[in-house]
């Protein structure tokens, strides 16, 4: 079976020029905002994998998920239910996660991680908000 016992990569290296081009930045917290929309490249194994997220009222919605292989198999359906959804998305909006910084002249500022371990808590709960893992405010 294609790609089987493989971990996709997920390639999110993403400065702060390629995040604001990818969208407006929707804050999702006080402290922390992201671009409305992200194009999210994997591999693994022959395989490669694209999803196109769309942030609405404070969740990550794919909005499209294409799977393409070099495999002899080709795409099948196994392959399929192998596509860890949930978790390449989680995986890109911690990366794409920017924090938020207000000038003493009201200037807002974007800062791409990495983030201070301070941060480590709202930032899994601002993750698992998006993807769904919890639900907002919980």
């Amino acid at each position: 079976m294609a790609g089987s016992g493989k971990e996709w990569q997920v390639h999110t290296t993403w400065g702060l020029k390629e995040l604001l081009e990818q969208g407006q930045p929707i804050f999702v917290s006080e402290r922390f905002a992201i671009p409305e929309k992200l194009d999210i490249p994997a591999d693994r194994d022959g395989e490669h994998l694209e999803i196109r997220v769309q942030i609405e009222n404070g969740r990550a919605r794919s909005r499209r998920v294409l799977i393409e292989s070099s495999t002899p198999g080709g795409v099948s359906a196994t392959t399929l239910r192998q596509v860890p959804i949930r978790n390449v998305v989680a995986t890109a909006c911690l990366s794409a996660l920017l924090k938020v910084q207000t000038s003493p002249d009201g200037t807002v500022h974007f800062m791409p991680g990495p983030h201070d371990a301070a941060d480590v808590d709202e930032i899994r709960r601002v993750v698992q908000e998006l993807v769904g893992y919890v639900e907002a405010g919980s």
